[in-house]
């Protein structure tokens, strides 16, 4: 099965390609993003990340949550992806 990179958050995890205008709809397990919904087009993409990270950048999903996840491995995460 393939993986698309969030836009987002940068995790690798996507199972649809995001393709603009319009988003996939599905929701990224790391950062909680809905593709056609909190992003619609690129120039959501650092409004929502910023969002996310001013806000601790939780992990979204419970279940595939990684050890030790924390703001920190959120920031290496888009440093090491752009």
């Amino acid at each position: 099965m393939a993986t698309f990179q969030c836009p987002v958050c940068k995790w690798k995890g996507l199972t649809e390609d995001v393709k603009w205008p319009y988003g996939s709809h599905e929701i990224c397990e790391c950062c909680g993003t809905q593709f056609g919904l909190d992003v619609q087009d690129n120039s959501d993409i650092v409004t929502v990340r910023d969002e996310w990270i001013s806000q601790g950048a939780e992990w979204f999903s419970d279940e595939s949550k990684p050890n030790n996840w924390s703001l920190e491995s959120a920031n290496k995460q888009i440093q090491s992806n752009e």
